[in-house]
This record gives structure tokens, C-alpha cells and sequence, in this order.
């Protein structure tokens, strides 16, 4: 989850300025972005995204727009403890950190505004029992914040300090034992509810699109398991998203379609990296 942040190039941050405009239009509107308040007198340009990435030498500072801080504060979130920088994106959040004083780091996690598998502040609190009550010990502490204002909803999370799972280091002692434990609820989960953890993730999957060039280079290929983390502190396997993979029963057509091909994708590169089944157990 506290991944290290790469600064990109000022090309980088053009482009994902670009890819990132609509992060906070779920608010109000356009103008609800996280922008960087030069130091400096030079203006920035029109149409700037969610955010800027500062480096030592360009003299500035991120810093969220009044209109957001706001939102925090309606959400009981002290908005000056928040990082305006994020650590991490999926398909359907933007991750934060959140540092106040005398209290353990936390996650706060914006709803994306084309998020697909959980529409509204219903679902998103759905998804949250339901992984509660399939995974138990391997859950974080997690709760919707709802502006009563604006109507508007985000996700707190106790913060993990950890590794991200791959097909590398997941045969290390002790990490092995607990993702095949995870798989095992996720057997049952399945075939109760047709339900399943997405256990790769947006972040995971893109990062073995790119993993690919290696592979043709080296020979060899890694993939993360991106929605774990194996905790440093404690040495526990920990759930760090909880949107679900809804394949069966009565959901949203556009959320059934995307679970579909997400499930799918999941469970042919669980199988083909780590021999593992996540749908039903090995006969």
C-alpha cells in the first residue's frame, strides 16, 4: 500500500495530468482537482489534472483545492494530515495517505468517476461485509465516510507497511501457507455467492503488461499480486482492496460484464504463475 513513488519526467507529468483530470470530478465538478500552488509567480496551465508530482528542484508544493479539503473535513477527516500526493491508483480508487497526530497511518481512497464495480456508497459498503465476513484475520480495518453534504463517500483503511506478493517471493516461509489459506475462503466464497477476491488488481495486471518486455529480454516473467501485502510488522498476509469480482446472481449488468472478464483474467494468471486455482480446490 505505501508503495516508493517514482517522480516521472515533466513529459510523465503532462501525460498523467491528462490521464487523471476526472479523479476528483465526482465530486462537484471539473474544478474539484488536486492541483500544486507554485511558489513561484508562473501560473499554471489550464486543464491541470489531480495533481502535480514536486521535485526538490522545481519550488513547489501539492496541495489540495479548498473544495476537497472540505469534502475531507465533511467526512471527519482532518484535510492538512492528508498526502496530496497519491501512492497508488486502481481501477476503481485513488489511494492517499492520511497522518494525524496520535493515531496509527491510514488510506483514504477516492472513488475513481469511472469506477465500475462499485457504483455508490450501497455497494461500496456491501463489498466491505462481504470480504469481512469470507476472509476474517486477512482483513484491515475499514470504514466508509459518507459528506452528507455533497452525498459524496470515501474509504478509510489502516495503512500496511509491507511487500506486495508476487510469484517470486510468495514461496518465502510463511507466505506460501497464508495465500493458499486466502484461496481456500475464496473457494468457498465462490461457490456460495459466485463471488471472488480480485486478487491481481488494475495495478498488478499493468505492471505484468509492462513485465512482458522483460520476459522477452531475460526469459523469465513476474506478476504482482497486488490487492495483498505481507505486513512487516506482524509478517501477516493482509486484503488491501476489497472490491469484489461479482460473476453470479442479481448485479449490475455493466459490473457483471467486468467481473466476468476480471475473474477470468484472474484465474488463468493465478493458475499459470502460482499453480493456483482460485475458483475450486485441486482434485
Amino acid at each position: 500500500m505505501m508503495n516508493e513513488i517514482t517522480i516521472p519526467s515533466n513529459n510523465q507529468r503532462v501525460e498523467n495530468r491528462q490521464k487523471d483530470e476526472s479523479i476528483f470530478n465526482f465530486l462537484h465538478g471539473d474544478k474539484h482537482k488536486v492541483t500544486n500552488t507554485p511558489l513561484s509567480s508562473t501560473p499554471l496551465p489550464s486543464g491541470v489534472a489531480d495533481k502535480l508530482i514536486p521535485t526538490a528542484n522545481q519550488n513547489q508544493r501539492a496541495v489540495f483545492l479548498p473544495e476537497i479539503n472540505t469534502f475531507f473535513e465533511n467526512c471527519g477527516i482532518q484535510s492538512q494530515y492528508v498526502n496530496p500526493i497519491r501512492i497508488g491508483k486502481g481501477a476503481n480508487h485513488t489511494v492517499f495517505l492520511y497522518n494525524p497526530p496520535n493515531e496509527s497511518s491510514m488510506v483514504i481512497k477516492i472513488p475513481n468517476e469511472s469506477a465500475s464495480l462499485s457504483e455508490n456508497e450501497i455497494e461500496e459498503r456491501r463489498s466491505i461485509e462481504v470480504i469481512r465476513g469470507a476472509f476474517g484475520k486477512f482483513t484491515l480495518p475499514t470504514e466508509i465516510r459518507l459528506d452528507k453534504v455533497s452525498g459524496k463517500y470515501c474509504v478509510i483503511q489502516k495503512a500496511v507497511k509491507g511487500k506486495i506478493i508476487n510469484n517470486v517471493n510468495f514461496r518465502e516461509s510463511g507466505i506460501q501457507t497464508q495465500l493458499e489459506e486466502i484461496v481456500r475462503l475464496n473457494h468457498i466464497l465462490y461457490q456460495e455467492k459466485g463471488i471472488s477476491l480480485d486478487f491481481v488488481g488494475m495495478p498488478g495486471f499493468k505492471s505484468w503488461i509492462k513485465k512482458q518486455f522483460k520476459k522477452l529480454i531475460l526469459g523469465k516473467s513476474e506478476i504482482d499480486v497486488s490487492n495483498l501485502i505481507l505486513n512487516d510488522e506482524d509478517g501477516k498476509l493482509y486484503i488491501i482492496d476489497y472490491d469484489l469480482l461479482e460473476v453470479k446472481g442479481n448485479v449490475r449488468l455493466k459490473k457483471k460484464i467486468v467481473s466476468s472478464i476480471g475473474f477470468f483474467v484472474n484465474r488463468i494468471l493465478m493458475k499459470h504463475y502460482f499453480d493456483i486455482d482460485i475458483k475450486k480446490p485441486k482434485r
